[in-house]
C-alpha cells in the first residue's frame, strides 16, 4: 500500500466494504458507493429476486450505459464545435486571400 493510500470503508446496500484507495479520492469513492447504492434500489421490484451481486451487475451496466451517453454526447459536442472553428478559419482565409489580391 503506497504511504497516501487508507483503506476506506463504503456501505452498498447495507453491507460495508473495505477500499484500498489514496487518501485525495476517498470522498469520490464514498460518492460513487453511494451513487451504485442508489442505482440499485431504483431496479424494478423484480429485480428484488436477485442477489445483491447481480444487483450490483444490473446497476453497473446501467451507469455504464449513462456514461457512455455523456460520453458519446460530449464527442459529439466537440466534433461539432471544431466544425464550427474550421468554418470559421476557412471564412476568415478567404477574406484575408481576397484582401491580398
Amino acid at each position: 500500500m503506497k504511504e497516501k493510500d487508507n483503506v476506506v470503508s463504503v456501505n452498498i446496500l447495507d453491507k460495508i466494504y473495505k477500499i484500498k484507495c489514496p487518501s485525495e479520492q476517498a470522498h469520490q469513492l464514498q460518492q460513487a458507493a453511494q451513487y451504485l447504492t442508489e442505482h440499485m434500489k431504483k431496479l424494478p421490484r423484480s429485480s428484488s429476486k436477485l442477489n445483491a451481486e447481480n444487483l450490483a451487475i444490473v446497476a453497473a451496466l446501467n451507469i455504464t450505459h449513462e456514461l457512455l451517453q455523456i460520453k458519446n454526447q460530449h464527442i459529439e459536442g466537440v466534433a461539432e464545435r471544431v466544425q464550427l472553428l474550421r468554418e470559421r478559419i476557412q471564412e476568415h482565409l478567404a477574406k484575408h486571400e481576397e484582401s491580398l489580391v
